[in-house]
């Protein structure tokens, strides 16, 4: 699947994309963190556009990604208290949609339960995308911590994730679309390229790029 986790058999998502508001379900009985449905994106308009390097100095990461993008932040009420979720998201075609999205855990819910995590990511997902099934997860590691790979697939649509926990953040990178090899190779094609920044390259971000 991607060239930076150790094990990578995965496939690439496909959910209705258009106004790039891809549903949020709340998460995680012990941490709390939110996660995006594939379901409740808006179909709309638009054709595929360009790629270029997003990079975030207050997310930490790079990566190549649709320039037809949005970026937002919500708070959301959890056990754990008021978190923020960020996301990007950016539209490859008006039925394909590619996005990151991050959660910081707070210190007081104390070590995070990768295991939960993970689960809770899936769960979610499944539940907010009705109709969908997973087909396919495994574990892996990327990005110097834990991470799980998996796709759900409905009738015409699919969605590829990977959610990595990487110190006390946890990144969901996702891609939705039609079940094509087409959407596919987008999905591996931008997953790719995600790195997480150094602490000098941060500084450097911070210094006039993207984020």
């Amino acid at each position: 699947m991607s060239s930076t986790a150790s094990t990578a058999n995965s496939e690439s998502a496909r959910a209705p994309r258009a106004r790039r508001r891809l549903g949020r379900v709340g998460l995680l009985a012990c941490l709390a963190l939110l996660l995006p449905g594939c379901a409740a994106a808006r179909l709309g308009g638009g054709g595929a556009g360009s790629d270029s390097i997003f990079e975030s100095a207050e997310g930490r990461f790079r990566v190549l990604m649709p320039e037809d993008r949005e970026e937002s932040i919500e708070k959301v009420n959890t056990p754990a208290g008021e978190l923020d979720t960020h996301s990007v998201t950016g539209a490859v075609s008006g039925s394909e949609i590619f996005g990151v999205f991050y959660s910081d855990v707070p210190e007081h819910t104390g070590v995070i339960n990768v295991d939960a995590a993970f689960e809770g990511a899936i769960n979610n997902s499944l539940a907010a995308a009705p109709g969908m099934a997973l087909t396919y997860r495994n574990r892996t590691f990327a990005y110097g911590g834990p991470a799980m790979d998996y796709t759900l697939e409905g009738a015409e649509q699919k969605v590829w994730a990977r959610i990595a926990v990487v110190g006390r953040r946890i990144y969901l990178i996702q891609h939705s679309g039609p079940k094509t090899e087409a959407s596919e190779q987008n999905y591996n094609r931008y997953v790719d390229t995600f790195e997480v920044l150094t602490k000098a390259e941060v500084e450097q971000a911070r210094g006039g790029l993207v984020g």
